[in-house]
C-alpha cells in the first residue's frame, strides 16, 4: 500500500492515518451531559418559579387574614374610622299639640210665641219642632201634651239638638180643644265660607203658622214662632 501523505496546517507533509469506521463516545461525553443538565437546570428553574408564587400568595393571605379583627359576638359594630357615619339630620321639634276640645253643644232656644189673629183671652197652646227629624215639644210634659198660655212676657224653653251644618226646621202649634196652625219646612244651611258651624251661630228666625186643612192654607199667617239656634244657653 502506498503511503498516503497530507498536509499539516504548518506547511510539512505528515502521514495521513484513516480513521476508523465506527466511532464510540464514551458514557460521559461532553455533549449528552450538557444538554442532561440544561434540562435539570430548567426544571428546578420552573419549581423555583413555582415555589415563589405560592409563597407570594400565601404570604397575601396570611398578612389580610392578620389584619382582619376578631370577631367578638359581644361588642357592637363600630364603623371604621376612614369611614364616618354619614350625619342625619335632626328634625324639628314637634309643637305640642294642644288636647282637643269637645264640640261645643247647640241648642234650640223658643223666644216666643205670638197670635196675630186671636182675641180671646187665656189661649193654651203646644207647640211642636222638628228638627232634622227629631222631635221637641213645647212646653214638654212626661204625663202627655202639656199646655201653655199664650203671654207675651212667657220665657222660652231651650232644647239640645245634635250639631249639624244645616238644619230640617218645621213647627207646628196646635190650639188646646181647637185648630192646628202649620208652617213650611225650611232647609237652613248654616256653612260658613269657612266651613265653621259657629261663624252664622247664633241663627234666629221669626217662623210663621197658617191655619190649613182639607188641602188648603190660609194666605196670611195666625200666628209666629221666634226661635234661636246658638251654641249659647
Amino acid at each position: 500500500m502506498r503511503a498516503q501523505w497530507t498536509r499539516a496546517p504548518g506547511g510539512e507533509n505528515v502521514p495521513w492515518e484513516p480513521c476508523p469506521r465506527w466511532i464510540t463516545l464514551p458514557v460521559g461525553d461532553p455533549l449528552t451531559l450538557s444538554k442532561t443538565q440544561i434540562r435539570l437546570a430548567a426544571l428546578a428553574a420552573l419549581l423555583a418559579v413555582v415555589a415563589v408564587l405560592i409563597g407570594i400568595r400565601l404570604g397575601g393571605e396570611g398578612s389580610s387574614v392578620g389584619s382582619a379583627a376578631p370577631a367578638n359576638p359581644g361588642a357592637s359594630a363600630v364603623p371604621p374610622a376612614s369611614a364616618p357615619t354619614p350625619a342625619v339630620p335632626s328634625a324639628a321639634p314637634l309643637a305640642p299639640r294642644a288636647p282637643a276640645k269637645p264640640e261645643a253643644p247647640v241648642y234650640l232656644r223658643i223666644d216666643g210665641i205670638k197670635l196675630l189673629r186671636s182675641t180671646a183671652p187665656h189661649v193654651f197652646v203646644h207647640l211642636r219642632a222638628n228638627i232634622n227629624a227629631a222631635y221637641y215639644d213645647y212646653p214638654s210634659a212626661d204625663g202627655g201634651m202639656g199646655w201653655i198660655e199664650v203671654d207675651p212676657q212667657m220665657k222660652g224653653e231651650r232644647f239640645a239638638i245634635p250639631r249639624s251644618v244645616m238644619y230640617e226646621v218645621y213647627f207646628e202649634l196646635q190650639f188646646r180643644g181647637r185648630d192646628r196652625l202649620t208652617g213650611a219646612a225650611e232647609t237652613l244651611g248654616l256653612t260658613s265660607p269657612s266651613g265653621v258651624l259657629s261663624d252664622k251661630l247664633p241663627f234666629s228666625e221669626d217662623y210663621k203658622l197658617y191655619f190649613s186643612g182639607h188641602g188648603m192654607k190660609a194666605p196670611e199667617p195666625s200666628a209666629i214662632v221666634s226661635y234661636t239656634i246658638t251654641e249659647t244657653p
